[in-house]
């Protein structure tokens, strides 16, 4: 089971803080009791989000210059 953690950089524990917590935790519950009903056990999503980004890049860069060359 994934159970992921984050940190909060804070004096003090505000109400809307509890609140956001809570909202959390109660949506956690929500979804795990769905799972095990189901079956379904969470699992990391598993892709190259790298080769994605450089290749988008590289296409918007192809585009502008495109766009460029054709102003002129």
């Amino acid at each position: 089971m994934l159970m992921p953690k984050f940190i909060m950089y804070a004096d003090k524990e505000t109400d809307s803080m509890k609140a956001a917590i809570d909202e959390v935790n109660r949506r956690r519950e929500i979804q795990l009791a769905y799972n095990e009903k189901h079956g379904i056990t969470p699992q990391t999503i598993q892709k190259a989000i790298r080769a994605k980004l450089v290749e988008e890049q590289e296409e918007e860069k192809t585009t502008r210059d495109n766009e460029r060359n054709f102003d002129i």
